[in-house]
Order: C-alpha cells, then sequence, then structure tokens
C-alpha cells in the first residue's frame, strides 16, 4: 500500500462525524443546563450550611462573627 493511502484512512478513522446544526444546538443545550443545574446545586448546599449553622448558632460559613 502506498504510504499516502494509510495515512488517509488513519486520519478517516480519528475523524469526528460532521454534527448537524440540530446536533449543535441540542449539545450547547445540555451544556447550558448541566451549568445551571451545577450553581443550583451549588447554592442550595450553600444555603443549607447557612440554615444548618444558624440553627447551631454558629456563624454561617464565610462570615465571621465581626460581620455580623
Amino acid at each position: 500500500m502506498p504510504a499516502s493511502r494509510v495515512s488517509a484512512e488513519f486520519l478517516r478513522g480519528l475523524s469526528q462525524p460532521v454534527l448537524a446544526p440540530h446536533d449543535k444546538t441540542a449539545a450547547a443545550a445540555r451544556e447550558i443546563v448541566s451549568a445551571d443545574a451545577r450553581k443550583r446545586i451549588e447554592r442550595s448546599a450553600a444555603l443549607k450550611a447557612a440554615r444548618l449553622a444558624r440553627d447551631a448558632g454558629l456563624p454561617s460559613p464565610g462570615v465571621s462573627r465581626d460581620d455580623e
């Protein structure tokens, strides 16, 4: 086999399939939804930690007694 044919077959095997515009949009939408879900989870955890600290009579995480 000629070297050029081997490299063409090799490169063809590595290439990603061409995505349709719908697939690109769907991938972007999934990324946005995932990012929003991560932010929501982080905010919920921070609020829960602050609520538990408040109920225990401790300063909120990240807030010193001087700031209150």
